[in-house]
């Protein structure tokens, strides 16, 4: 009787035990698992979205300053004021645009591009752009002359150096997001190959611990049955 509670209560601490590696093992892993989620999810994922909206607003800026180089070239060659509603309407966005890049682009690099970028679009601005769109322009508005056309070629020129600087920050954006976009696939490919992982240990654990229990309880049980039915 004696021996068959000291077996009895070995099988049950068997059972325990196997039962708890197992669910250790899960744990440890799901904790790691959730860790690289939560990583995606708080650090990568908003980099990536954050790149995106850079680059939205980038080529809202640009887009702004065509507008408003289209109105003031538009005014210049007519004289018709109403050419100059592009003109306006691009000075809003352009403003918008601006403090939401302020707001987005990463320290280092990306903001120092910003600097040279809007610091020639103000040169523009200032140099070019807002004499052109005045009510009294510097070379008389709808007509032909060698001033117009020097004037022209000026604001060509300032626009193209703006231009430059807009390109490079582009490039840099899309750099930096290509970048991102890659650690997070490999962040993605990591949780899954963990959670391949968990599946597995939980499926072997539970293969192993059947086997034990095989060995240890169905294999006596079934001895001793046989034992029993001799009697």
């Amino acid at each position: 009787m004696a021996s068959a509670e000291a077996t009895a209560g070995s099988l049950a601490r068997e059972v325990r035990r196997i039962a708890l590696v197992a669910v250790a093992v899960a744990v440890v892993l799901l904790a790691v698992n959730v860790g690289t989620r939560a990583h995606q999810l708080v650090s990568i994922d908003p980099t990536v979205a954050r790149y995106r909206d850079v680059e939205e607003q980038l080529d809202a800026f640009h887009g702004a300053l065509v507008d408003e180089e289209t109105g003031a070239r538009g005014y210049l060659a007519t004289g018709d004021s109403s050419f100059l509603q592009p003109y306006r309407a691009g000075v809003a966005a352009e403003a918008a645009a601006t403090a939401d890049l302020g707001r987005l682009v990463d320290r280092g690099r990306q903001a120092a591009d910003l600097v040279a970028m809007e610091s020639r679009a103000q040169t523009w601005t200032d140099d070019w752009a807002l004499p052109a769109a005045s009510s009294t322009p510097p070379v008389p508005a709808g007509t032909a002359s060698p001033a117009m056309t020097a004037f022209l070629l000026e604001g060509k020129r300032l626009f193209d150096d703006y231009r430059s600087a807009h390109d490079r920050l582009s490039a840099d954006v899309r750099s930096d997001l290509a970048h991102a976009m890659a650690t997070q696939r490999s962040w993605l490919l990591a949780s899954g190959a963990l959670e391949a992982v968990i599946a597995v240990a939980v499926v072997a654990g539970t293969l192993a611990g059947h086997r034990r229990l095989v060995r240890r309880v169905a294999r006596p049980v079934q001895a001793l049955s046989e034992a029993v039915s001799r009697i």
